[in-house]
């Protein structure tokens, strides 16, 4: 509610006159305007020495930055860049991160193409993590001697893995990304428990079981020192 301007005045000067009672004033102004309430004019009378009104340009819910013309300016930058990540499309659209993603999902309609998993993987998987369970609760495993490695080979001429991008569209591209067929590249490998972190290590020759094996060695090594460090501690 848009008090008019002799309301402001008379909820001033009853304030006044009802020697700063904010209650009184407000039942007289109920009284006499049937109004249920002040609006806060004390307030802004407090604060800027006026009963006008200063919301003016700034009232209603704010502006929402989901509109048409936002949401084409993202296709836009979809269609240049396929293989982009939303933080790049919102800075190219010069709008917020989560703005972008908004529209994407809701107004695009578009989602991420990933490799999808086989059900003899979801099998594989819920085994294991019921067979993993079952060995914790009965005492056979001590959860913080359990190290979970993984290795990741980047390639050196620039070529990005495939489970390491995605393609933001309505529909499947179908992309094929040519790569040359011997490209140079590192080996990382980590390990990490509760305990730590054991690594990273890293080889740039190709990797065998032999030398797979030399990296366990060193990962068996510093193992056993930090299960030393930690007996003493």
């Amino acid at each position: 509610m848009v008090l008019s301007l002799k309301q402001r005045i008379f909820l001033v000067l009853e304030y006044h006159r009802l020697e700063h009672s904010c209650v009184q004033t407000r039942r007289s102004f109920q009284k006499r305007f049937d109004v249920r309430r002040d609006n806060g004019i004390k307030a802004l009378f407090e604060r800027t020495g006026k009963v006008n009104d200063d919301r003016i340009g700034n009232v209603g819910r704010p502006r929402s930055a989901v509109t048409e013309s936002n949401a084409d300016a993202i296709q836009q930058v979809i269609l240049q860049l396929l293989r982009t990540s939303v933080c790049r499309v919102a800075s190219r659209a010069e709008l917020q991160r989560m703005t972008t993603h908004r529209i994407m999902r809701h107004n695009l309609h578009m989602f991420q193409t990933r490799q999808p998993l086989s059900v003899n993987a979801i099998d594989a998987r819920y085994d294991f993590a019921n067979t993993m369970l079952q060995l914790v609760d009965e005492g056979d495993i001590d959860v913080g001697n359990i190290w979970f490695s993984d290795e990741a080979y980047f390639n050196l001429d620039g070529f990005v893995n495939k489970q390491s991008w995605s393609i933001w569209g309505t529909e499947n591209p179908h992309v094929a990304v040519p790569s040359s067929l011997y490209s140079l590249k590192v080996m990382v490998w980590v390990a990490i428990s509760s305990k730590g972190i054991i690594g990273p290590f890293f080889r740039e020759q190709a990797i065998n079981s032999e030398k797979y094996l030399g990296i366990m060695d060193e990962f068996v090594a510093i193992h056993y020192a930090l299960d030393d460090h930690w007996n003493a501690s």
